[in-house]
Parts: structure tokens; C-alpha cells; sequence
């Protein structure tokens, strides 16, 4: 296959592939971008100047303090990984559960459950820090699509509890069992220095529970 078959086929994936391929492509392109500006940094020695900028971007600081001269990070974040593990896991974690839900909703839904998600994620986590001392001793920086993707699983997990998933593709198991064992993890691992932003996983989780709420209602 030559170069240009090769992106043919790849825009054509993107193009057809539905909005989560699209999010996911957007993810990418932001986590490239982020990495060229890394090993340019590297190569130019100029690494203190361009991890600022590129915090200054794209990470979400939970002093608030901060946040308001920066507000556009609520957003920027929940599209950048810094790592390739990071970005990985969750967009791999990001393609089954936004192929689900667009089988069960529909592309719009996907998005606008995808941004909103990952705000209320990284505001709560802005909250959480204010609030609670042991948190106030600790200003931390966050990014990655996980808040946003919880908002998704979530939604999809309490208007289907019943939806089974096989899982490692061997045990099969309720949606509403997989989706409470994420967010008990979290609840559980609150205020632990582990690095992991849990009240911005909640924040996502709650707003994907509460968007359903109605529809089961009614």
C-alpha cells in the first residue's frame, strides 16, 4: 500500500468512522502536537520554556488562583495526554464505550456528553481542592479524557444496566457491575497522593448519570 492509499483510507476512517473515531483522531492529533513540541524542546535545550507553555495550554491547575487566569484549560485538558500509556488506555477505553453509546443515542449525544462531562469533571476536582484541607495541601495539575469518558460509560451503564459486555473478551458481565466497580475505585481513593484525578472521575461519572436520569424517568 502506497503513502497516499494509506491516507486515503485513513481520512476515510476518520470521515465515516462516526463522532467517537472523530474525538479520538482529535485526541491524537493534540497528543502529536504535543510531543513534537516536547522533542523540539529537547533538541533545541529549551525545555523549561516549553513544558510551561505546554502546561500553560493544556493542563488544568486546580488552584484557583490559577484557574481563572487560565479558564480555557477546563477545556484544552480533557483533550491532551502527555503519555502514551495515558493516551492509550483511554482511548481505547474511549472506542468501546462511544461505539456503544452511538448505537444507543447518537453523535451529537456522544459529544456534547463528552465535553460537558470532562468540564464538570475538572470542575469538581477545582472544588474538591478548594474545600477539602488535605487536598488544599496539594495543588496538582490535570489532564486526559478519563473524567469525560466516565461521563460516557455512566450514561450508558444506568440507561442499560443490563447490557452485558464480555470482559477480556471471556467473562460476560453486566454494564451496571463494570461501571459501579469504576466508580467505587474512586470513591474509595479519594484523597490518596496517587496521582490519578478521582473527584474529576466523579464529576464526569455524576453528570453522564444524572443526563440519563430524565430519559429513565419518564
Amino acid at each position: 500500500m502506497n503513502n497516499s492509499s494509506f491516507i486515503d483510507s485513513l481520512r476515510n476512517f476518520i470521515r465515516y468512522g462516526g463522532m467517537t473515531v472523530k474525538i479520538i483522531a482529535f485526541n491524537a492529533i493534540v497528543f502529536l502536537l504535543i510531543q513534537i513540541i516536547d522533542v523540539y524542546a529537547r533538541l533545541m535545550q529549551k525545555e523549561g520554556a516549553f513544558s510551561e507553555f505546554i502546561e500553560y495550554i493544556f493542563t488544568l491547575n486546580t488552584d484557583v488562583s490559577i484557574f481563572i487566569t487560565q479558564p480555557w484549560a477546563l477545556f484544552t485538558s480533557i483533550f491532551a495526554h502527555f503519555t502514551f500509556m495515558h493516551f492509550a488506555f483511554n482511548m481505547i477505553f474511549m472506542y468501546f464505550s462511544g461505539k456503544m453509546f452511538e448505537q444507543i443515542f447518537d453523535q451529537k449525544r456522544l459529544l456534547y456528553t463528552y465535553i460537558i462531562g470532562g468540564l464538570c469533571g475538572g470542575m469538581l476536582e477545582i472544588i474538591a481542592h478548594a474545600v477539602f484541607p488535605a487536598l488544599q495541601e496539594t495543588y496538582s495539575v490535570i489532564v486526559g479524557a478519563s473524567g469525560s469518558i466516565m461521563a460516557i460509560f455512566l450514561s450508558l451503564a444506568f440507561y442499560r444496566p443490563n447490557l452485558k459486555v464480555m470482559l477480556f473478551g471471556i467473562f460476560p458481565i453486566r454494564l451496571f457491575f463494570l461501571a459501579l466497580f469504576f466508580l467505587l475505585s474512586d470513591l474509595i481513593s479519594l484523597g490518596l497522593d496517587d496521582g490519578t484525578a478521582h473527584f474529576a472521575h466523579i464529576g464526569g461519572a455524576l453528570f453522564g448519570i444524572l443526563s440519563v436520569y430524565k430519559i429513565n424517568s419518564s
